[in-house]
């Protein structure tokens, strides 16, 4: 073998090797290349991932903050409808005397005293009135099915006159009588000379007052006997 063929030879083996060489580094290169395309695109998409999560942390923590403004403010209405009702409270709660007066007018009426009758009362308690002694007359109360001529109770010389309507009592068997109930609201009709009529209307017993010139009569008006009524008249001066 000559010389020339051994020199040929070699640089055949160095060009293989070369060759091998450049073809293992490209596939490395490959391999790097598709390696770090696919930890670019895994790094992306923890990215998106993360991003997610983030979003949905940050949704609820808006909502969490819109809950906890919602209950400050329920919190802060609460506390001002509570500061209205205790100022409402002081201020409509009786204190001293006037609490001893509620209690009072408060355990009269456990005891069965009407609130007509009391009012009746109160508005008679007037210190130093010029009052005369009071007047008790009586009168039919009209009924749907009641004969005969109209009835009525006339006060202050004749000044005023009071009639009334109510509703038949029944009898056992369901039949109108000719008597009112009682238990039923009347209609009283109140007629003052010069001065429209007014009526007053409720269950028995009622309370009315009538202003004359000089003059107020205060009636009480409560059943009596059956068929009538008991009209008791204060007459004092006014004012």
């Amino acid at each position: 073998m000559s010389i020339y063929d051994s020199d040929r030879r070699y640089r055949r083996q160095m060009a293989g090797r070369l060759t091998r060489s450049v073809v293992y580094l490209l596939i490395l290169g490959g391999v790097g290349l598709v390696s770090y395309q696919l930890g670019v695109e895994d790094l992306e998409a923890q990215k998106r991932q993360h991003e997610q999560v983030l979003d949905e942390i940050n949704g609820r923590l808006a909502e969490m903050d819109q809950r906890v403004a919602d209950q400050a403010l329920q919190v802060r209405q609460a506390l001002e409808k509570a500061r209205v009702t205790e100022q409402r409270y002081a201020a409509d709660v009786p204190r001293g005397t006037d609490r001893e007066l509620y209690d009072l007018i408060r355990a009269r009426i456990a005891d069965g005293l009407s609130v007509a009758r009391l009012r009746f009362l109160i508005g008679s308690a007037r210190r130093k009135r010029d009052c005369l002694d009071p007047d008790t007359r009586r009168f039919v109360v009209r009924t749907p099915v009641t004969s005969g001529p109209r009835s009525a109770a006339s006060f202050g010389k004749d000044r005023i006159t009071i009639t009334g309507r109510g509703a038949s009592a029944k009898s056992a068997d369901g039949r109108p009588q000719a008597w009112f109930d009682p238990s039923k609201p009347v209609r009283l009709t109140f007629t003052a000379v010069d001065q429209p009529s007014v009526e007053h209307a409720g269950v028995l017993p009622l309370s009315h007052s009538v202003v004359l010139g000089e003059r107020e009569f205060r009636f009480l008006v409560q059943a009596g006997r059956r068929g009538f009524v008991l009209v008791t008249a204060e007459d004092c001066a006014y004012p």
